[in-house]
């Protein structure tokens, strides 16, 4: 699955974040087991690898714009889950100039 996460202008920031909510509607532990970005741009903080049923953490997405110009890729985030119906999902960055 995808999904987009849309920043807003970076012009003259050094850093700019965006925090989700992540939460375990499952009736097990939902575990992360990777956390990938493919743009040193981006960076990626996870409060809980592990979530119990009903439980929820944060991920803080940065994005640090000095960097954007020089990365080959376009900034995304890929989750890898224990998720049997959604083991992978991709979160695009989009940049709003």
């Amino acid at each position: 699955s995808e999904s987009a996460l849309t920043f807003g202008p970076l012009a003259g920031k050094s850093k700019e974040s965006h925090t989700i909510l992540v939460y375990n509607k499952g009736k097990s532990d939902l575990r992360f087991e990777q956390v990938q970005v493919f743009n040193e741009a981006v960076s990626v903080s996870l409060g809980n690898r592990v979530l119990k049923p009903g439980a929820s953490t944060k991920m803080k997405i940065n994005v640090t714009p000095k960097y954007l110009k020089r990365a080959k890729s376009r900034p995304r985030v890929l989750l890898i889950t224990n998720d049997p119906s959604q083991p992978k999902t991709i979160i695009n960055i989009e940049i709003k100039p």
